[in-house]
């Protein structure tokens, strides 16, 4: 587990910069980088969370996007609990 933690917290400062942006091009880039961790680290609250924000991003929900962007941190939290 403290790998795939290390691997989302050295995303962490790219979700802060992408939330200030508001770049779709570049928030898609995140999700897919979320995805790849999902696929090495078969965790269902990753896999969920890139989901969700996947889902906001086709369908254009700009309050969606927002709001999975400042849940990233509490995603860290929570696997950090169960380590």
């Amino acid at each position: 587990m403290p790998t795939v933690i290390e691997k989302l917290e050295q995303q962490r400062e790219h979700c802060n910069e992408i939330l200030k942006s508001n770049n779709i091009s570049e928030i898609k880039a995140f999700t897919d980088t979320l995805m790849g961790i999902a696929k090495q680290y078969p965790i269902s609250l990753i896999y969920d969370y890139a989901e969700k924000l996947t889902f906001s991003i086709d369908s254009f929900d700009i309050t969606g996007i927002k709001y999975s962007l400042n849940e990233y941190s509490l995603l860290i939290d929570k696997l950090t609990e169960l380590k």
